[in-house]
């Protein structure tokens, strides 16, 4: 039962509805005889909906503008079909790209005119959402507000703060959409780093070319087992390499093509664990001609790619 209570309470946060939220919150309080740490975890997220949300109660309406303008989930799924219906449609005829297409559709969807709360709102949600999910909504919902200080509020909370590796990547992607021209140093996988916003790539094909060889090589090997590896191949990759982005791990790896035929055969190992729970190293090291001289480069490409997808897996 107490399962179903935070499935439920998962989905309201999901979708926004915070009054709801609240009040199944304070029902699970009353509860008698559960482990401590579920009455904490409780509280906090009840202080925390009070604090960014203080106006919603039960009796509002979940969809009312005025206590939840911020329509993150919602907006965002429009936005999905409108674009997979606009590329499907017209896709042969336009120019732009799935990522652009998808930009001036979180354009022409801006709620007119942006206050100073809403705004504010927007950052509060960024910076201390509960859901992982929320906060990235939230980011790509602020590339496109026409509010200055939003950048400064993004600057230094990277520069502050301990943030997620997904959240600071998403984060300065968020701020060369605003064209916010500007080096960042911040701690990036236990590294200081400095990195420059307006070179952050805001889409796969942006990132160097030999991120784009290991994943097809990778690809051409794993079609042969499967047909739908190839497309789970890119999203694997695509999460680690953002992960890793602007760090030693890397300049060192992934940018280095001596390393290309390592990380191609250790992305191939970690795609099997994470879709069949087992993978066949020996097979796996024939098919990219992983000799001695290449062994060590790929198990330690293999144990850095594992320790990325479980700690992505911990915040799903």
């Amino acid at each position: 039962m107490l399962d179903q209570y935070q499935l439920q309470l998962t989905r309201l946060l999901e979708t926004e509805r915070y009054a709801e939220a609240k009040q199944l919150i304070r029902f699970l309080l009353q509860c008698k005889g559960l482990e401590e740490t579920h009455y904490e975890e409780w509280n906090n997220l009840l202080d925390w909906l009070e604090m960014a949300f203080p106006s919603a109660t039960y009796s509002d309406s979940p969809c009312n503008e005025e206590n939840y303008k911020l329509e993150v989930h919602t907006r965002s799924e429009e936005i999905d079909e409108q674009t997979a219906k606009y590329l499907e449609q017209f896709g042969a005829e336009l120019d732009d790209s799935e990522g652009e297409l998808r930009e001036k559709l979180i354009r022409s969807m801006q709620l007119d005119p942006v206050d100073e709360n809403f705004a504010n709102q927007i950052v509060y949600i960024i910076k201390n959402h509960p859901v992982l999910e929320q906060q990235l909504l939230a980011l790509e919902r602020a590339a496109y507000l026409d509010v200055p200080h939003i950048e400064q509020h993004l600057v230094e909370w990277l520069e502050q703060e301990k943030v997620h590796p997904v959240l600071q990547f998403k984060t300065l992607q968020c701020l060369k959409r605003r064209k916010h021209d500007q080096v960042i140093t911040m701690e990036r996988m236990n590294e200081k780093v400095q990195l420059s916003v307006m070179d952050t790539p805001l889409q796969f094909e942006e990132f160097p070319p030999s991120v784009q060889t290991i994943l097809q090589q990778t690809q051409e090997q794993v079609e042969v087992q499967d047909v739908t590896l190839p497309y789970f191949a890119k999203e694997l990759w695509r999460e680690c390499v953002e992960f890793l982005y602007g760090t030693s791990y890397y300049n060192r790896f992934i940018i280095e093509p001596l390393a290309i035929p390592c990380l191609a055969a250790a992305l191939h190992e970690i795609l099997c664990l994470t879709v069949y729970g087992e993978a066949n190293e020996t097979e796996i090291r024939e098919r990219y001609h992983i000799d001695d001289s290449l062994r060590f480069g790929y198990e330690q490409a293999a144990r850095l790619l594992r320790q990325v997808t479980i700690l992505l897996q911990d915040d799903e």
